[in-house]
Protein backbone atom coordinates (compact mmCIF):
# COMPACT_ATOMS: atom_id res chain seq x y z
CA UNK A 1 0.00 0.00 0.00
CA UNK A 2 1.15 3.40 -0.93
CA UNK A 3 2.70 4.86 2.53
CA UNK A 4 0.27 8.17 1.84
CA UNK A 5 -2.20 6.12 1.90
CA UNK A 6 -4.31 5.10 5.37
CA UNK A 7 -4.02 0.83 6.00
CA UNK A 8 -7.14 -1.21 5.97
CA UNK A 9 -8.04 -0.83 9.50
CA UNK A 10 -7.46 2.81 9.66
CA UNK A 11 -9.81 3.56 6.39
CA UNK A 12 -12.55 0.76 7.37
CA UNK A 13 -12.56 2.65 11.42
CA UNK A 14 -12.70 5.88 9.21
CA UNK A 15 -15.88 5.15 7.07
CA UNK A 16 -17.51 3.38 9.36
CA UNK A 17 -17.54 6.68 11.33
CA UNK A 18 -17.83 8.84 8.46
CA UNK A 19 -21.01 6.88 7.13
CA UNK A 20 -23.09 6.38 9.95
CA UNK A 21 -22.49 10.17 11.01
CA UNK A 22 -23.79 11.17 7.97
CA UNK A 23 -26.23 8.60 7.90
CA UNK A 24 -27.37 9.58 11.51
CA UNK A 25 -26.67 6.46 12.56
CA UNK A 26 -25.66 5.47 16.48
CA UNK A 27 -23.77 3.26 17.13
CA UNK A 28 -21.67 2.50 14.17
CA UNK A 29 -21.77 -0.36 11.91
CA UNK A 30 -18.58 -1.45 10.52
CA UNK A 31 -18.06 -1.31 7.28
CA UNK A 32 -16.34 -3.73 5.26
CA UNK A 33 -13.49 -2.76 2.93
CA UNK A 34 -13.76 -4.92 -0.81
CA UNK A 35 -11.52 -2.82 -2.96
CA UNK A 36 -9.15 -0.24 -3.21
CA UNK A 37 -7.53 0.79 -6.55
CA UNK A 38 -5.90 3.75 -7.24
CA UNK A 39 -6.95 7.19 -8.64
CA UNK A 40 -5.88 7.71 -11.96
CA UNK A 41 -6.49 11.46 -11.83
CA UNK A 42 -4.79 11.86 -8.24
CA UNK A 43 -4.40 15.66 -7.82
CA UNK A 44 -2.79 17.82 -4.86
CA UNK A 45 -3.55 15.06 -2.55
CA UNK A 46 -3.40 11.27 -1.93
CA UNK A 47 -6.49 9.57 -3.22
CA UNK A 48 -7.97 6.77 -4.65
CA UNK A 49 -11.19 4.54 -5.06
CA UNK A 50 -12.75 2.32 -2.75
CA UNK A 51 -15.21 -0.01 -2.88
CA UNK A 52 -16.60 -1.03 0.67
CA UNK A 53 -19.73 -2.98 2.35
CA UNK A 54 -22.42 -1.29 4.43
CA UNK A 55 -23.78 -3.73 7.52
CA UNK A 56 -27.28 -4.00 5.40
CA UNK A 57 -25.23 -5.55 2.63
CA UNK A 58 -24.77 -2.18 0.47
CA UNK A 59 -21.98 -1.39 -1.62
CA UNK A 60 -20.49 1.84 -2.35
CA UNK A 61 -18.09 3.19 -4.39
CA UNK A 62 -16.19 6.00 -2.73
CA UNK A 63 -14.02 8.22 -3.94
CA UNK A 64 -11.37 9.07 -1.01
CA UNK A 65 -9.00 11.91 -0.70
CA UNK A 66 -6.58 12.24 2.40
CA UNK A 67 -5.18 15.67 3.59
CA UNK A 68 -1.50 16.00 3.97
CA UNK A 69 0.81 18.58 3.83
CA UNK A 70 0.03 20.81 0.64
CA UNK A 71 0.74 24.09 -1.20
CA UNK A 72 -1.75 26.87 -0.07
CA UNK A 73 -0.80 28.68 -3.60
CA UNK A 74 -0.72 32.37 -1.86
CA UNK A 75 -4.39 32.33 -0.39
CA UNK A 76 -5.65 30.61 -3.86
CA UNK A 77 -6.38 26.35 -2.47
CA UNK A 78 -7.36 25.47 0.74
CA UNK A 79 -6.61 22.14 2.29
CA UNK A 80 -9.03 18.87 2.17
CA UNK A 81 -10.22 19.89 5.48
CA UNK A 82 -11.36 23.24 3.28
CA UNK A 83 -12.82 21.43 0.31
CA UNK A 84 -15.01 18.63 3.18
CA UNK A 85 -16.18 22.05 4.38
CA UNK A 86 -17.42 23.66 1.43
CA UNK A 87 -18.98 19.65 0.22
CA UNK A 88 -20.74 20.73 3.77
CA UNK A 89 -21.92 24.09 3.85
CA UNK A 90 -21.78 25.48 0.03
CA UNK A 91 -22.95 22.46 -2.49
CA UNK A 92 -25.39 20.62 0.24
CA UNK A 93 -27.19 22.83 -0.06
CA UNK A 94 -26.88 23.89 -4.18
CA UNK A 95 -29.86 22.83 -6.52
CA UNK A 96 -27.32 21.83 -8.65
CA UNK A 97 -25.44 18.34 -9.61
CA UNK A 98 -22.49 17.86 -7.50
CA UNK A 99 -20.71 14.39 -6.39
CA UNK A 100 -22.44 12.85 -3.09
CA UNK A 101 -20.93 14.19 -0.06
CA UNK A 102 -20.60 11.23 2.14
CA UNK A 103 -18.98 12.57 4.86
CA UNK A 104 -15.53 13.97 6.23
CA UNK A 105 -13.39 12.87 9.60
CA UNK A 106 -10.11 13.96 11.15
CA UNK A 107 -8.82 10.32 11.41
CA UNK A 108 -4.71 11.38 9.80
CA UNK A 109 -1.51 11.96 11.72
CA UNK A 110 -1.97 15.10 13.14
CA UNK A 111 -6.02 15.17 12.75
CA UNK A 112 -5.74 15.29 8.62
CA UNK A 113 -9.11 15.49 7.11
CA UNK A 114 -10.41 12.08 4.99
CA UNK A 115 -13.10 13.11 2.81
CA UNK A 116 -15.24 10.75 1.13
CA UNK A 117 -17.57 11.51 -1.63
CA UNK A 118 -19.29 9.49 -4.05
CA UNK A 119 -17.18 7.48 -7.22
CA UNK A 120 -19.14 8.45 -10.51
CA UNK A 121 -18.65 5.25 -12.70
CA UNK A 122 -18.92 6.12 -15.95
CA UNK A 123 -17.86 9.46 -16.07
CA UNK A 124 -16.14 11.02 -18.63
CA UNK A 125 -14.01 14.44 -18.21
CA UNK A 126 -14.68 16.91 -19.97
CA UNK A 127 -11.42 17.29 -21.33
CA UNK A 128 -11.68 14.46 -23.01
CA UNK A 129 -14.37 15.24 -25.22
CA UNK A 130 -15.24 17.58 -27.98
CA UNK A 131 -18.51 17.16 -28.44
CA UNK A 132 -19.81 20.90 -27.91
CA UNK A 133 -22.80 20.26 -25.96
CA UNK A 134 -20.96 19.12 -22.81
CA UNK A 135 -19.04 21.94 -22.96
CA UNK A 136 -21.94 24.45 -23.36
CA UNK A 137 -24.00 22.44 -20.65
CA UNK A 138 -20.67 23.03 -18.64
CA UNK A 139 -20.95 26.42 -19.11
CA UNK A 140 -24.36 27.37 -18.31
CA UNK A 141 -23.90 24.91 -14.83
CA UNK A 142 -21.51 27.46 -13.83
CA UNK A 143 -23.80 30.43 -15.34
CA UNK A 144 -26.45 28.71 -13.13
CA UNK A 145 -23.99 28.13 -9.66
CA UNK A 146 -23.01 31.64 -9.85
CA UNK A 147 -26.48 33.40 -10.30
CA UNK A 148 -27.82 31.06 -7.13
CA UNK A 149 -25.02 32.10 -4.67
CA UNK A 150 -24.29 35.64 -5.86
CA UNK A 151 -27.73 36.68 -3.36
CA UNK A 152 -25.80 35.23 -0.77
CA UNK A 153 -22.21 36.40 -1.31
CA UNK A 154 -22.60 38.55 2.55
CA UNK A 155 -24.44 35.29 3.84
CA UNK A 156 -22.22 35.10 7.37
CA UNK A 157 -22.74 31.03 6.88
CA UNK A 158 -19.92 31.41 3.52
CA UNK A 159 -17.86 33.79 5.70
CA UNK A 160 -15.17 30.54 6.14
CA UNK A 161 -14.70 30.66 2.09
CA UNK A 162 -11.26 32.63 0.91
CA UNK A 163 -12.47 36.11 -0.49
CA UNK A 164 -10.78 37.65 -3.26
CA UNK A 165 -9.19 41.40 -2.21
CA UNK A 166 -7.08 43.61 -4.11
CA UNK A 167 -3.69 42.55 -2.27
CA UNK A 168 -4.49 38.64 -3.31
CA UNK A 169 -4.15 39.81 -7.30
CA UNK A 170 -1.57 42.16 -6.76
CA UNK A 171 0.70 39.66 -5.50
CA UNK A 172 0.23 37.17 -8.94
CA UNK A 173 1.17 40.69 -10.74
CA UNK A 174 4.61 40.95 -8.59
CA UNK A 175 5.56 37.18 -8.61
CA UNK A 176 4.93 36.83 -12.51
CA UNK A 177 7.57 40.30 -12.29
CA UNK A 178 10.00 38.64 -10.23
CA UNK A 179 9.59 35.07 -11.53
CA UNK A 180 10.09 35.89 -15.15
CA UNK A 181 13.00 38.55 -14.77
CA UNK A 182 15.74 36.11 -15.96
CA UNK A 183 13.85 36.28 -19.30
CA UNK A 184 12.97 40.16 -19.48
CA UNK A 185 15.57 40.74 -22.38
CA UNK A 186 12.61 38.54 -24.17
CA UNK A 187 9.79 40.14 -22.81
CA UNK A 188 10.75 44.30 -22.07
CA UNK A 189 6.59 44.61 -22.12
CA UNK A 190 5.89 42.22 -18.85
CA UNK A 191 7.18 44.18 -16.22
CA UNK A 192 5.13 47.42 -17.26
CA UNK A 193 1.99 45.05 -17.53
CA UNK A 194 2.57 43.28 -13.92
CA UNK A 195 2.67 46.91 -12.43
CA UNK A 196 -0.05 48.57 -14.08
CA UNK A 197 -2.10 45.21 -13.75
CA UNK A 198 -1.64 45.39 -9.69
CA UNK A 199 -3.91 48.63 -10.56
CA UNK A 200 -6.41 47.31 -12.72
CA UNK A 201 -7.20 44.13 -11.46
CA UNK A 202 -8.97 45.03 -8.30
CA UNK A 203 -11.69 46.61 -11.16
CA UNK A 204 -12.77 43.15 -10.03
CA UNK A 205 -13.83 43.59 -6.80
CA UNK A 206 -16.53 45.69 -8.14
CA UNK A 207 -17.91 42.97 -10.61
CA UNK A 208 -20.49 40.99 -8.61
CA UNK A 209 -19.16 38.60 -6.34
CA UNK A 210 -20.68 34.72 -5.95
CA UNK A 211 -18.96 31.78 -5.08
CA UNK A 212 -16.69 30.22 -7.40
CA UNK A 213 -15.58 27.31 -8.22
CA UNK A 214 -11.52 28.76 -8.70
CA UNK A 215 -10.61 26.18 -10.93
CA UNK A 216 -13.12 25.16 -13.39
CA UNK A 217 -11.03 23.58 -15.59
CA UNK A 218 -12.10 21.14 -18.28
CA UNK A 219 -10.17 18.47 -16.26
CA UNK A 220 -12.31 19.22 -12.82
CA UNK A 221 -15.58 18.57 -14.79
CA UNK A 222 -17.11 15.30 -15.27
CA UNK A 223 -19.84 14.40 -17.56
CA UNK A 224 -22.13 11.46 -16.63
CA UNK A 225 -25.69 10.92 -18.75
CA UNK A 226 -25.18 14.10 -19.72
CA UNK A 227 -24.93 15.87 -16.77
CA UNK A 228 -22.07 18.02 -15.01
CA UNK A 229 -20.07 17.02 -11.85
CA UNK A 230 -17.81 19.80 -11.19
CA UNK A 231 -15.15 18.18 -8.28
CA UNK A 232 -11.72 19.21 -6.94
CA UNK A 233 -13.41 22.29 -4.73
CA UNK A 234 -10.39 22.73 -2.63
CA UNK A 235 -10.25 26.33 -4.24
CA UNK A 236 -13.40 27.67 -4.16
CA UNK A 237 -13.94 30.98 -3.15
CA UNK A 238 -15.76 34.45 -3.05
CA UNK A 239 -14.98 36.38 -5.93
CA UNK A 240 -15.82 37.04 -9.63
CA UNK A 241 -17.91 34.49 -11.81
CA UNK A 242 -15.95 35.31 -14.65
CA UNK A 243 -12.61 33.78 -12.97
CA UNK A 244 -15.20 30.09 -13.28
CA UNK A 245 -15.74 31.22 -17.52
CA UNK A 246 -11.88 32.42 -17.70
CA UNK A 247 -10.61 28.96 -16.66
CA UNK A 248 -13.54 27.31 -18.51
CA UNK A 249 -11.89 28.39 -21.94
CA UNK A 250 -8.48 29.09 -21.17
CA UNK A 251 -6.84 28.12 -24.33
CA UNK A 252 -10.00 27.27 -26.18
CA UNK A 253 -10.68 28.08 -29.81
CA UNK A 254 -12.12 31.89 -30.28
CA UNK A 255 -15.40 30.51 -31.55
CA UNK A 256 -16.00 27.95 -28.62
CA UNK A 257 -14.69 30.59 -26.09
CA UNK A 258 -17.95 32.92 -27.84
CA UNK A 259 -20.30 30.18 -27.66
CA UNK A 260 -19.29 28.83 -24.02
CA UNK A 261 -19.81 32.95 -22.96
CA UNK A 262 -23.25 32.73 -24.59
CA UNK A 263 -24.24 29.70 -22.82
CA UNK A 264 -22.94 30.93 -19.68
CA UNK A 265 -24.42 34.66 -19.11
CA UNK A 266 -27.42 33.25 -20.71
CA UNK A 267 -27.66 30.78 -17.51
CA UNK A 268 -26.80 33.52 -15.30
CA UNK A 269 -29.31 35.64 -16.63
CA UNK A 270 -32.03 33.89 -18.43
CA UNK A 271 -34.36 36.61 -18.29
CA UNK A 272 -32.69 39.71 -18.40
CA UNK A 273 -30.24 41.35 -20.70
CA UNK A 274 -26.77 39.26 -20.03
CA UNK A 275 -24.26 41.14 -17.45
CA UNK A 276 -21.88 40.24 -20.23
CA UNK A 277 -19.03 42.99 -19.50
CA UNK A 278 -16.02 42.48 -21.71
CA UNK A 279 -13.57 44.41 -19.33
CA UNK A 280 -14.29 42.04 -16.67
CA UNK A 281 -13.92 38.94 -18.42
CA UNK A 282 -10.66 40.18 -19.62
CA UNK A 283 -9.37 41.51 -16.48
CA UNK A 284 -10.14 37.86 -15.08
CA UNK A 285 -8.28 36.15 -18.16
CA UNK A 286 -5.25 38.60 -17.25
CA UNK A 287 -5.64 37.15 -13.60
CA UNK A 288 -5.83 33.70 -14.87
CA UNK A 289 -2.54 33.84 -16.71
CA UNK A 290 -0.71 35.78 -13.90
CA UNK A 291 -1.55 33.00 -11.36
CA UNK A 292 -0.06 30.76 -13.96
CA UNK A 293 3.12 32.79 -14.18
CA UNK A 294 3.12 33.93 -10.69
CA UNK A 295 2.88 30.19 -8.99
CA UNK A 296 6.40 28.86 -9.02
CA UNK A 297 9.90 29.96 -10.48
CA UNK A 298 12.15 28.10 -12.92
CA UNK A 299 11.96 25.99 -16.17
CA UNK A 300 8.28 25.42 -15.77
CA UNK A 301 8.04 29.12 -17.04
CA UNK A 302 9.36 28.42 -20.54
CA UNK A 303 6.44 25.73 -20.53
CA UNK A 304 3.63 27.98 -20.41
CA UNK A 305 5.28 30.51 -23.33
CA UNK A 306 1.63 30.62 -24.95
CA UNK A 307 0.58 32.20 -21.58
CA UNK A 308 3.04 35.05 -22.26
CA UNK A 309 1.41 35.49 -25.62
CA UNK A 310 -1.86 35.79 -24.88
CA UNK A 311 -1.32 37.73 -21.59
CA UNK A 312 0.17 40.21 -23.93
CA UNK A 313 -2.43 40.46 -26.08
CA UNK A 314 -4.74 41.23 -23.37
CA UNK A 315 -2.57 44.01 -22.11
CA UNK A 316 -2.58 45.83 -25.34
CA UNK A 317 -6.69 45.79 -24.98
CA UNK A 318 -6.63 46.20 -21.38
CA UNK A 319 -4.48 49.24 -22.13
CA UNK A 320 -1.79 47.65 -19.67
CA UNK A 321 0.79 47.84 -22.34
Amino acid sequence: MNDQLPDDQALAAALTSTLASTAGDTPAAPVTLLHRLPNPHVSSFPSEIVTCRLANGEHLRLLCKYGGAGHPGFGHRGGVAYEAEVYRRVLAAAPLTTPRFHGAVAAGPGGQVWLAIGFLEHALRLNHTRDPAFWEYSAAWAGRFHAHHEPRAHDPGLAFLNTYGAAYYAGWARRTAEYAAPQQADLPWLPDLCRRAEEALPELLHVPRTVIHGEYYPMNLLIEDGTVYPVDWESAALGPGEIDLATLTDGCEPGVVLRLENAYYLARSPHEPPPHSPRALDLARTYVHLRWLGATPGPRLRRRAWRYDELRTLGERLGLI
